[in-house]
């Protein structure tokens, strides 16, 4: 009966929490208007009806090394009437006061302020995070055109960067791009702007405006100086749910803050994420846009000076539901809205990919090479789910079809010169923590898994690669790959997996063939270093308190 009684509570706080699974929770960006005597009106319009909402307003503060607003002022709706269109009134002096002007805005006559719009939700918290501009003139306050996400350098070279960022939404924004005394013009919401002519190891510091504001962006990077001697970051499975604090809006923000900052402090040249960085799983394209866009925002302290690599993890899936006698199975969204699109559409990774065939998805931004410090860096995508469901020409998750592999095989016979080979994607080829029956194993009992997995795991050791990364499963763990697991594996190499960036956690799995071979295991949310030198890598895991859970060093 105990038990019982428990299940309908749990059911009751679920149904109250779970407004529904697929909606975005806004309509529309926030309706933000200014009026002359600094009131500013906020308006928004949720998806669902809700009447626990509540925002807070604050600032960034100034000299702060990885920027990152700074809450104050809070605003609760006033009535307990569940509603979908939400009001809000504040008055901009609120930030001029003299206990109060972090900001200087009274001074300056014009800032940004930063809001956090926050509803409870069944696991965490439904939270959209964004910012206006004002200033204030002879005729009184006025709103101005911010950046609303960004700025992030991508795709760092000896000699090139990208500098991509995101405009309140008018179309006729003028920015430009002051860098090293040459300017670059661009106009509209969304930018990408390539700056090239660059220095091999030089640190470069960057200057954006928009329109005549008075608001400018700094950020600084140093090029890539071409040699083996530099630190790179490798994080996986942020998705949200109950892994950790501050699981919100489908992403753990509180732990890809945290890990992001603790890698950037070891003086990291870039970072790799691939796949998981949201729950997905959605057939609503702009719930999708709005996880990204918290992950994002979590990402930005350090976007600005450090790369992220990213690559597409089961969870980016954005999903088409086909119901077939009665049974329900999930596809990937048909292009323009594929998962492969939208994530393309949210990042800024290289376009080097196999070119797409009728049979398969599209490679554009998930899967690509780039090299770094004499070294050569590989992302593949083995989490897409596509086909044609009535005559069973589908391709389950982990599969990788002969194109990726062909274009796979090509670039590591291109990477033979280089001082050292890493390989990342999302599912692992040997799983070790709760996804023996699916990744890329599928428990043994597929040929057809079987015949792919042995091609490319045994194609990772003909040429010399030094590390596969993977993710799928919430831990740390190292293992072996050499003639234990496969007798065909000449030139062993290693598989770790790091999936612990504040996903739920996944013990080890006893049962996996390949046990022996795992010589360390941690579910403590974590993340990588690895240090490349002349002739040797050092890898070093940190927990999130940065205690040292696993060093060694390969020669």
């Amino acid at each position: 009966m105990k038990k019982m009684i428990f299940s309908v509570i749990l059911f009751i706080c679920i149904l109250s929490f779970s407004y529904s699974e697929d909606l975005p929770i806004l309509v529309k960006l926030p309706e933000v208007k200014i009026s002359s005597d600094g009131s500013v009106d906020f308006s928004l319009e949720t998806s669902y009806k809700t009447d626990r909402l509540r925002i807070y307003f604050g600032i960034m503060e100034p000299d702060k090394k990885y920027p990152a607003p700074r809450y104050h002022t809070l605003l609760i709706q006033e009535d307990a009437k569940k509603k979908n269109l939400h009001t809000f009134n504040f008055k901009i002096d609120r930030f001029e006061s003299s206990r109060r002007d972090a900001g200087l805005f009274k001074e300056k006559g014009y800032g940004i302020i930063y809001y956090q719009i926050v509803i409870p939700a069944y696991g965490g918290e439904d939270c959209i995070m964004g910012r206006f501009g004002f200033q204030k003139k002879a005729g009184g306050y006025e709103r101005i055109p911010v950046i609303i996400e960004g700025p992030f350098v991508d795709q760092i070279t000896e000699t090139s960067a990208i500098i991509s960022y995101e405009i309140d939404n008018d179309k006729n924004h003028q920015s430009s791009l002051n860098i090293d005394g040459k300017i670059y013009l661009s106009k509209g919401i969304k930018n990408e702007i390539k700056v090239e002519g660059l220095k091999p190891g030089k640190s470069y510091t960057y200057q954006i405006k928009i329109n005549d504001t008075p608001i400018d962006y700094t950020g600084k990077f140093t090029t890539d100086r071409g040699k083996p001697e530099f630190k790179f970051a490798v994080f996986c499975d942020s998705r949200g749910g109950y892994g950790y604090g501050m699981s919100m809006t489908g992403t753990s923000y509180g732990a890809v803050y945290n890990l992001m900052i603790r890698a950037a402090e070891k003086d990291i040249s870039f970072a790799v994420f691939p796949g998981d960085m949201i729950d997905g799983y959605s057939d609503n394209v702009k719930k999708i846009h709005e996880e990204y866009a918290t992950w994002k925002k979590a990402v930005e302290p350090i976007g600005g000076s450090i790369p992220v690599y990213e690559g597409v993890g089961n969870h980016e899936m954005v999903i088409k539901k086909i119901i077939k006698n009665k049974k329900e199975y999930e596809f990937n969204k048909d292009s323009p809205y594929s998962t492969e699109d939208i994530f393309a559409s949210e990042f800024v990774n290289p376009l080097n990919g196999p070119d797409p065939k009728p049979d398969s998805p599209l490679f554009k931004e998930t899967v690509y090479s780039f090299k770094y410090g004499s070294c050569t860096f590989i992302m593949l995508n083995n989490c897409y789910n596509m086909g044609d469901f009535e005559t069973g020409d589908y391709h389950l998750q982990g599969y990788l079809q002969d194109i990726q592999l062909d274009w796979l095989e090509n670039e590591l016979k291109k990477a033979q010169e280089s001082e050292r080979i890493f390989v990342f994607l999302h599912l692992p080829p040997f799983p070790n923590g709760g996804h023996l029956h699916d990744s890329m194993y599928y428990s043994g009992k597929s040929d057809k898994f079987n015949t792919m997995r042995e091609k490319f795991t045994r194609m990772l050791s003909e040429y010399n690669v030094d590390i596969v990364f993977a993710g799928h499963e919430h831990n740390y763990n190292r293992m072996l790959v050499d003639k234990d697991v496969d007798p065909e594996i000449k030139n062993p190499y290693w598989q770790v997996i790091t999936g612990g960036a504040g996903a739920p956690f996944y013990v080890q799995d006893k049962k996996a063939p390949w046990k022996n071979n795992v010589k360390v295991f941690s579910t403590q949310v974590h993340y990588v270093i690895v240090h490349v030198t002349q002739g040797k890598i050092k890898l070093t895991v940190y927990s999130d308190q940065d205690q040292v859970i696993d060093e060694f060093v390969i020669e």
